[in-house]
Protein backbone atom coordinates (compact mmCIF):
# COMPACT_ATOMS: atom_id res chain seq x y z
CA UNK A 1 0.00 0.00 0.00
CA UNK A 2 1.64 3.50 -0.78
CA UNK A 3 2.61 5.73 2.13
CA UNK A 4 -0.24 7.53 3.95
CA UNK A 5 -1.52 11.34 2.38
CA UNK A 6 -1.62 11.91 6.10
CA UNK A 7 1.89 11.52 7.12
CA UNK A 8 1.70 14.84 8.50
CA UNK A 9 -1.05 17.74 8.48
CA UNK A 10 0.90 19.76 5.68
CA UNK A 11 1.32 16.68 3.65
CA UNK A 12 -2.26 15.66 3.95
CA UNK A 13 -3.20 19.52 2.84
CA UNK A 14 -0.86 18.92 0.15
CA UNK A 15 -2.25 15.92 -1.42
CA UNK A 16 -5.67 16.94 -0.87
CA UNK A 17 -5.18 19.96 -3.20
CA UNK A 18 -2.96 17.89 -5.98
CA UNK A 19 -5.63 15.27 -5.98
CA UNK A 20 -8.29 17.17 -6.73
CA UNK A 21 -7.05 19.46 -9.10
CA UNK A 22 -6.33 16.16 -10.84
CA UNK A 23 -9.49 15.06 -10.64
CA UNK A 24 -10.59 18.14 -12.92
CA UNK A 25 -8.20 17.00 -15.75
CA UNK A 26 -8.71 12.65 -15.14
CA UNK A 27 -11.93 11.34 -16.06
CA UNK A 28 -10.82 8.33 -14.36
CA UNK A 29 -9.97 9.82 -10.86
CA UNK A 30 -12.64 8.95 -8.36
CA UNK A 31 -12.87 12.61 -6.72
CA UNK A 32 -13.85 13.84 -10.26
CA UNK A 33 -17.80 12.53 -8.91
CA UNK A 34 -17.97 13.73 -6.06
CA UNK A 35 -21.75 13.80 -3.83
CA UNK A 36 -22.56 17.11 -3.48
CA UNK A 37 -25.06 17.83 -0.16
CA UNK A 38 -27.22 20.38 0.43
CA UNK A 39 -28.66 21.43 3.77
CA UNK A 40 -32.29 20.07 3.00
CA UNK A 41 -29.94 16.31 2.99
CA UNK A 42 -30.38 16.05 -0.66
CA UNK A 43 -27.29 14.89 -2.57
CA UNK A 44 -26.58 14.10 -6.01
CA UNK A 45 -23.18 12.80 -7.76
CA UNK A 46 -21.83 15.98 -9.70
CA UNK A 47 -19.02 16.22 -12.22
CA UNK A 48 -15.83 18.23 -10.34
CA UNK A 49 -15.49 20.56 -13.23
CA UNK A 50 -12.52 23.40 -11.64
CA UNK A 51 -10.55 23.31 -8.71
CA UNK A 52 -8.03 26.60 -7.35
CA UNK A 53 -5.10 24.76 -6.11
CA UNK A 54 -4.78 28.32 -4.17
CA UNK A 55 -7.84 28.85 -2.40
CA UNK A 56 -9.36 25.20 -3.03
CA UNK A 57 -12.78 26.85 -4.56
CA UNK A 58 -14.51 24.05 -6.74
CA UNK A 59 -16.65 24.12 -9.47
CA UNK A 60 -19.46 22.66 -10.36
CA UNK A 61 -22.14 23.17 -13.43
CA UNK A 62 -26.15 22.69 -12.69
CA UNK A 63 -29.42 23.57 -14.41
CA UNK A 64 -30.60 26.89 -12.63
CA UNK A 65 -34.55 25.22 -12.13
CA UNK A 66 -32.59 22.20 -10.05
CA UNK A 67 -33.68 21.42 -6.63
CA UNK A 68 -30.38 22.20 -5.75
CA UNK A 69 -30.31 25.56 -6.57
CA UNK A 70 -33.71 26.42 -5.04
CA UNK A 71 -31.89 25.08 -1.90
CA UNK A 72 -28.77 26.97 -1.98
CA UNK A 73 -30.94 30.35 -2.36
CA UNK A 74 -32.43 29.37 1.19
CA UNK A 75 -29.17 28.33 2.76
CA UNK A 76 -25.87 29.12 0.10
CA UNK A 77 -23.47 26.16 2.38
CA UNK A 78 -22.70 22.40 0.92
CA UNK A 79 -20.71 19.54 1.09
CA UNK A 80 -18.43 17.42 -1.66
CA UNK A 81 -18.21 13.82 -0.33
CA UNK A 82 -15.45 11.99 -2.03
CA UNK A 83 -14.25 8.20 -2.20
CA UNK A 84 -10.98 7.08 -3.30
CA UNK A 85 -11.97 3.30 -3.29
CA UNK A 86 -8.24 1.84 -3.75
CA UNK A 87 -6.52 4.48 -1.36
CA UNK A 88 -9.46 3.99 1.08
CA UNK A 89 -9.37 7.98 1.69
CA UNK A 90 -11.94 9.77 2.05
CA UNK A 91 -12.78 13.56 1.78
CA UNK A 92 -15.26 16.25 2.57
CA UNK A 93 -15.22 19.49 1.52
CA UNK A 94 -17.53 22.00 3.29
CA UNK A 95 -18.37 25.69 2.79
CA UNK A 96 -20.53 28.32 1.05
CA UNK A 97 -21.93 28.07 -2.43
CA UNK A 98 -22.48 30.88 -4.96
CA UNK A 99 -24.94 30.57 -7.87
CA UNK A 100 -23.10 31.99 -10.72
CA UNK A 101 -25.56 32.81 -13.86
CA UNK A 102 -24.03 36.11 -15.35
CA UNK A 103 -20.77 38.17 -15.40
CA UNK A 104 -17.52 37.17 -17.17
CA UNK A 105 -16.74 34.11 -15.38
CA UNK A 106 -20.11 32.62 -16.14
CA UNK A 107 -19.77 33.29 -20.16
CA UNK A 108 -16.31 32.43 -20.30
CA UNK A 109 -17.77 28.67 -19.24
CA UNK A 110 -20.81 28.82 -21.01
CA UNK A 111 -18.80 29.63 -24.33
CA UNK A 112 -16.50 26.68 -23.34
CA UNK A 113 -18.74 23.89 -23.48
CA UNK A 114 -19.49 21.81 -26.42
CA UNK A 115 -22.41 21.40 -28.53
CA UNK A 116 -23.36 18.26 -26.25
CA UNK A 117 -23.10 19.75 -22.72
CA UNK A 118 -24.89 22.37 -24.01
CA UNK A 119 -27.83 20.06 -25.12
CA UNK A 120 -28.05 18.86 -21.29
CA UNK A 121 -29.69 22.72 -20.48
CA UNK A 122 -32.02 22.58 -23.23
CA UNK A 123 -34.71 21.09 -21.92
CA UNK A 124 -38.05 22.71 -21.56
CA UNK A 125 -38.49 21.43 -18.11
CA UNK A 126 -35.94 21.68 -15.47
CA UNK A 127 -34.14 18.64 -13.94
CA UNK A 128 -36.71 16.27 -11.98
CA UNK A 129 -40.15 17.08 -13.48
CA UNK A 130 -42.11 14.99 -15.13
CA UNK A 131 -42.19 13.91 -18.70
CA UNK A 132 -44.54 11.76 -20.59
CA UNK A 133 -41.91 8.89 -20.98
CA UNK A 134 -37.81 7.70 -20.91
CA UNK A 135 -37.18 8.36 -24.27
CA UNK A 136 -39.51 11.76 -24.58
CA UNK A 137 -37.52 13.95 -26.59
CA UNK A 138 -39.38 17.23 -27.38
CA UNK A 139 -38.76 19.04 -29.87
CA UNK A 140 -38.99 22.23 -28.09
CA UNK A 141 -36.15 23.83 -26.07
CA UNK A 142 -34.74 26.54 -24.43
CA UNK A 143 -31.50 28.67 -24.50
CA UNK A 144 -28.62 26.98 -22.27
CA UNK A 145 -27.99 30.54 -21.62
CA UNK A 146 -31.27 30.58 -19.77
CA UNK A 147 -30.60 27.38 -17.50
CA UNK A 148 -26.78 27.14 -17.25
CA UNK A 149 -25.42 28.20 -13.80
CA UNK A 150 -21.87 27.65 -12.22
CA UNK A 151 -22.03 26.72 -8.69
CA UNK A 152 -18.70 27.96 -7.30
CA UNK A 153 -18.03 26.56 -3.24
CA UNK A 154 -15.43 28.16 -1.02
CA UNK A 155 -14.58 25.11 1.62
CA UNK A 156 -14.57 26.48 5.17
CA UNK A 157 -13.96 23.34 6.42
CA UNK A 158 -12.12 20.43 5.02
CA UNK A 159 -11.88 16.64 6.41
CA UNK A 160 -9.77 14.05 5.26
CA UNK A 161 -10.30 10.35 6.32
CA UNK A 162 -7.35 7.79 5.55
CA UNK A 163 -8.29 4.28 6.38
CA UNK A 164 -5.38 1.65 6.38
CA UNK A 165 -4.56 -1.74 8.30
CA UNK A 166 -1.62 -0.18 10.19
CA UNK A 167 -3.82 2.47 11.60
CA UNK A 168 -6.46 5.30 10.42
CA UNK A 169 -5.51 8.74 10.00
CA UNK A 170 -7.90 12.17 10.27
CA UNK A 171 -7.37 15.52 9.98
CA UNK A 172 -9.66 18.55 9.85
CA UNK A 173 -8.98 21.73 8.42
CA UNK A 174 -10.36 25.08 8.79
CA UNK A 175 -9.84 28.34 6.36
CA UNK A 176 -8.47 30.67 8.19
CA UNK A 177 -8.58 33.71 5.54
CA UNK A 178 -6.44 32.52 3.04
CA UNK A 179 -4.91 29.80 5.02
CA UNK A 180 -5.63 26.43 6.55
CA UNK A 181 -5.32 25.40 9.94
CA UNK A 182 -5.00 21.40 10.29
CA UNK A 183 -5.78 19.37 13.02
CA UNK A 184 -6.03 15.61 14.27
CA UNK A 185 -8.90 14.17 14.88
CA UNK A 186 -10.10 10.54 16.24
CA UNK A 187 -10.79 8.34 12.89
Amino acid sequence: MPPSPLDTLDSGLNWLSAALVRATKDRRSPFRWPVFCTRDGRGRTVVLRRVNAGSLNCHLFTDRRSPKVAALRDAPEAELVFFDPARMVQLRVRGEVRIISQGPTWQATLAGLSQNALSDYTQPAGPGRPRADADDASEETVSAAETFTLLDLTPQVIDLLHLCRQGHRRAEYHRDGQTWQGAWLVP
